[in-house]
């Protein structure tokens, strides 16, 4: 009889060829084509706050999401991409060739119109319209609910079933893309006072006077920080009204998420790659957190945070804290966006990714995964529409080897876990930056903790403190890291 982890990989394998064959033929003809949706968009969507559906979407366990396709591997699933012109009837034919667990969608363009409708921009104190884009888009939630409602209505009257859906919608309000003139007429619009309580300020505070605090966010006293967690708040609740109700109308089961979209309160603060004090108090996008970690150091290293800032490892204590800072603000799901390994960064040294291209990268994977106590991953891969996956790619796009590696390193995890699920983290309290020695743990749902120890560079040992236990771990000669195992 075939040993049961023997089928289980054959089955993944099966289900990769399945799938790439979908990605190279329906995928491409639901690009392609496109339907053409009534110019009557229907009844108002979303007018009030939607709470995500509860529970986990049902994914198959240690498998990467992937952003482009992928050569067939066994833990490594393409998620489907589309957008309201991709035709309901094509994605239903995607999702019927994907296994369960691995019907998982990728749109950037569902929230197209969402923030820039004209009838959202502000008003004067007479309730006339001023050009500039307000903070407060009703009339985009209504237009993309609607052209939703009929999408998702259509996917579903045809048969098309979905485990998760993720959005890559990064606009935002934040203070680093608001113009001073717009943020001035903001602040100016009758409606900014409920904004100004949300912000912590006095009714008395002139209008005025706000917009230049933020302008001059240096000397804002921590307000760009509030303003950008309360507006980044404000964008959530809107894609969440405008696709979420939707979706959840119609797929009540389906897991729905946003990159970067997490909860992290103002008492887990965060250092983001520059050093500002990054908070975001929520509501997120959807019913899983999405933070991004990718080893990128920017500023923190100029700012006066402590730690070897051009070292991989201390790349690998960011990553870490920045997956435990939303676990401890949120019992939210955690599915961290992980970029390829030779990733170096979105220019060359600016900023750069210290642990790319090391072994500290599978290092912060193994991390992300006990310390959010989940097994899967989204996997950032972008390539070149209809590039040759085994051909030899150009410079700064991702590898067949970087494939790979993502691959073989769920596939270690699988093992270090029996091929059982996480159910609890146990290490979710931030480390210091200058630490030399890292250690995260979870549970798998059989009880079985499964724990990793890495060290940073001419580290060979520690003494590491787990389940009551204190564990002299060695380094494993020509490694970064150690599974260690605890009675």
């Amino acid at each position: 009889m075939m040993r049961p982890d023997r089928r289980r990989n054959i089955a993944r394998v099966a289900c990769s060829w399945a799938f790439f064959a979908v990605s190279l033929g329906l995928v491409a003809q639901a690009w392609s084509q496109g339907i053409r949706l009534p110019a009557n968009l229907g009844p108002s969507f979303g007018a009030a706050p939607v709470t995500p559906a509860p529970g986990r979407a049902g994914l198959k366990p240690y498998v990467a999401f992937a952003w482009a396709p992928t050569a067939p591997l066994g833990h490594v699933s393409t998620m489907v991409r589309f957008g309201l012109d991709t035709n309901p009837l094509d994605l239903v034919l995607a999702s019927k060739a994907l296994p369960p667990g691995c019907r998982v969608f990728l749109s950037a363009s569902l929230t197209n119109g969402l923030l820039d409708q004209r009838e959202d921009r502000c008003r004067d104190a007479a309730g006339n319209f001023v050009d500039q884009q307000g903070i407060w888009p009703e009339h985009g939630v209504s237009a993309v609910a609607a052209l939703c409602d009929r999408f998702f209505g259509a996917f579903t009257e045809a048969g098309g079933q979905c485990d998760l859906i993720s959005l890559d919608f990064e606009e935002n309000y934040s203070n680093w893309v608001m113009a001073p003139e717009r943020l001035r007429a903001v602040t100016a619009d009758p409606r900014f006072p409920a904004v100004a309580a949300k912000l912590g300020l006095p009714g008395t505070d002139n209008p005025e006077q706000i917009a230049q605090r933020l302008i001059d966010w240096r000397n804002s006293n921590g307000l760009y920080l509030k303003w950008n967690s309360v507006t980044d708040g404000f964008v959530a609740d809107a894609v969440n009204r405008a696709i979420g109700g939707p979706l959840w109308r119609h797929l009540p089961a389906a897991g729905f998420c946003n990159f970067d979209s997490c909860v992290v309160t103002p008492a887990n603060a965060f250092p983001d790659s520059n050093g500002n004090m990054f908070y975001d108090e929520g509501p997120m996008v959807g019913n899983y957190q999405c933070p991004s970690i990718s080893g990128v150091v920017g500023n923190i290293a100029i700012v006066g945070i402590p730690g070897d800032w051009k070292a991989p490892f201390t790349s690998l204590l960011h990553s870490a804290n920045l997956v435990r800072a939303c676990v401890r603000s949120s019992n939210a799901p955690v599915l961290t966006w992980v970029c390829y390994r030779s990733w170096p960064g979105d220019e060359p040294g600016h900023p750069v990714a210290p642990y790319g291209n090391t072994d500290y990268w599978q290092e912060s994977l193994y991390h992300a995964l006990l310390s959010g106590g989940t097994t899967n991953v989204f996997y950032f891969n972008p390539r070149p529409d209809h590039q040759d996956i085994f051909a030899k790619p150009k410079p700064g796009v991702p590898t067949l080897e970087d494939d790979q590696a993502v691959d073989a390193a769920l596939a270690e995890i699988e093992q270090q876990a029996h091929g059982h699920v996480f159910s609890k983290p146990l290490f979710t309290q931030p480390v210091a930056y200058t630490d030399q020695a890292l250690v995260s743990a979870a549970k798998t749902d059989e009880g079985r903790m499964v724990a990793r120890v890495s060290f940073a560079a001419g580290v060979e040992a520690a003494d590491v403190k787990i389940a009551g236990q204190t564990i002299h771990v060695m380094r494993p000669a020509g490694r970064v890291g150690a599974w260690v195992n605890v009675p």
